[in-house]
């Protein structure tokens, strides 16, 4: 006989009053399907949040699973909100966090510890560091695979159901440091196993992916090779690319390059496959033909010049090409496409002038006369107040965001480019490489502007802190986050001398430390 939810739940309960998290998940992951409701689930889901000590990732996922798993009209309550925040406030996704934090409070205003947590978080978001950064993770990612290297060929080497099982487990591997953007693809060649890893096409998500990949031990090159992005292949005639029921064959496309003002090109496919096909397989089409487009020219060309894509409804009117001699196309009319690689395609600075702000109180970056960037998406979500590519960069223990400050008023212009121009050069060090990664800069009329990606952001923090310091002429000085929602991170206030730090009692700054 079952025990009532009562019984079940004062057991769990006597349980929680003696910290016994592991008693729980026992006792709990021993009921049957019937007695897991949804109370007892969320039960289970706090017993790995409380069990996770500091750092670990495993426990707390297993905790967000569980809580997802709980049906969407039971979830609305304070517990299921408040266990979520939780559970991503501890793996570093303090944003996300936030927002069940808030949700959690609605339902229990006077809940003592979830404001805590709501003032934590936004603290934490005015300087963003992270129990595990993206620095430390590449190491670990790393160190996991050279572990795991002589059974991960293994697998490649006999055959593909086993070589499936090998990427499934490359991507475990990889998934506290990998993007839900990146892609990865396996393939044998004659003497080595031949690994790619693809932002897709997506220029922030390559930043972090070139990291990674910089990190690649030596010792794994002997039986391994990791590309950046696809490469062309020797045959792309052969290409093929199954959707659903549907082969798409390369040799069957035809492809219309129409070009587009900036000096980019859509390409517009027609083919016996694409003739009546269903809008549900749109997205899988697409996505297929751009693999295809990306293994015939490669992907900082298709990134550059030809991630616009289409498909003829009709019989065009525009003669066509085969999609395997767009590699001829590209080579006659796009010269500056031969060579073109990823580190170019990410390279490249997008400058912006514009009228400013002359608000003394607008937002950051609002006032800026003068914007250099090599992540325009990011100064997109900022603008827009959309929080999404800071989620994603802090899911993989990224921060991004601007370093600036004031001079005194006796400071000439060119003193002040000089200073900026220091700023920049002392965060570009080679030395600083694994911790920082230098996006842009920018004037305005209140402050000078460095940007970047913080792979590790606390130790550029207390280097920051210190050379501040040490700079008389730095009046003022703090860090701010693409997040529009955040304070600032304080290293300098007009009021502190030389040797003093702030105390950071304003809410919506806080000090760095």
């Amino acid at each position: 006989m079952s025990a009532t939810p009562s019984s079940l739940m004062a057991h769990i309960n006597d349980l929680n009053e003696r910290d016994d998290y592991e008693g729980i998940i026992k006792f709990i992951e021993a009921l049957s399907p019937e007695e897991q409701t949804a109370d007892v689930i969320g039960q289970l889901a706090r017993a790995y949040n409380n069990l996770a000590k500091a750092g670990e990732v495993e426990p707390l996922e297993k905790a967000l699973r569980l809580l997802d798993s709980i049906a969407p009209s039971d979830r609305e309550n304070h517990y299921w909100h408040f266990r979520r925040a939780y559970s991503l406030f501890f793996l570093d996704r303090i944003t996300e966090s936030l927002d069940h934090w808030q949700k959690a409070l609605e339902y229990k205003p006077d809940d003592e510890d979830t404001k805590e947590f709501i003032q934590l978080s936004k603290k934490q978001l005015n300087a963003l560091t992270f129990y595990h950064p993206f620095r430390e993770r590449i190491v670990d990612a790393w160190r996991q695979f050279s572990e795991s290297e002589s059974h991960l060929r293994e697998l490649c080497n006999d055959g593909p159901l086993t070589t499936q099982l090998a990427l499934e487990e490359i991507e475990k591997i990889f998934h506290p440091v990998a993007s839900d953007k990146w892609y990865v693809e396996l393939s044998q060649e004659v003497d080595k196993i031949h690994l790619t890893i693809s932002p897709k096409g997506w220029r922030l998500t390559a930043f972090p992916l070139r990291e990674f990949l910089r990190h690649v031990p030596a010792s794994l090159t002997n039986h391994w090779r990791f590309e950046f992005g696809f490469q062309p292949v020797d045959s792309p005639h052969i290409l093929e690319a199954h959707v659903g029921k549907r082969v798409l064959r390369a040799s069957e496309l035809t492809v219309v390059p129409k070009k587009e003002e900036g000096g980019t090109y859509r390409l517009v496919f027609t083919g016996p496959e694409l003739a009546a096909i269903d809008e549900d397989e749109l997205p899988g089409i697409f996505a297929a033909l751009e693999w295809m487009v990306q293994k015939t020219l490669g992907e900082s060309v298709q990134s550059q010049w030809f991630s616009d894509l289409g498909i003829y409804r009709y019989e065009p009117t525009e003669e066509g090409l085969a999609l395997p001699d767009l590699v001829r196309y590209v080579r006659e009319c796009i010269p500056g496409a031969s060579g073109f690689t990823m580190d170019d395609f990410l390279n490249q600075d997008t400058e912006i002038l514009q009228e400013p702000d002359r608000d003394p109180d607008c937002d950051l970056l609002f006032d800026a006369t003068k914007l250099v960037m090599r992540c325009p998406a990011l100064h997109n979500g900022y603008n827009q107040n959309d929080a999404q590519c800071m989620i994603e960069l802090e899911r993989q223990g990224i921060s991004a965001g601007i370093v600036f400050f004031t001079v005194a008023p006796e400071v000439s212009e060119a003193d002040k480019t000089q200073l900026r121009e220091a700023l920049a050069t002392l965060l570009k060090d080679p030395e600083r490489q694994d911790a920082f990664l230098c996006t842009g800069f920018g004037s305005a009329l209140r402050y000078e502007y460095v940007e970047g990606l913080f792979w590790d952001s606390k130790t550029i923090f207390d280097l920051l802190l210190e050379w501040f310091k040490s700079q008389p002429k730095i009046k003022q000085a703090a860090f701010h986050s693409f997040l529009r929602i955040c304070g600032s991170g304080i290293f300098k206030s007009p009021d502190q001398d030389e040797t003093e730090t702030s105390d950071g009692s304003d809410t919506s700054e806080e000090v760095v430390r």
